[in-house]
């Protein structure tokens, strides 16, 4: 494996990561408002 790819992978990963963490808060945020 490629110092490269290694380094992609892992901004892969972390991107996905905050989409589902603002996913989330922003489902939260709207439960919220509706309740």
């Amino acid at each position: 494996m490629k110092i490269s790819t290694i380094v992609l992978w892992s901004a892969e990963i972390s991107i996905q990561t905050f989409a589902l963490v603002k996913a989330t808060w922003y489902n939260d945020l709207i439960s919220l408002h509706i309740s």
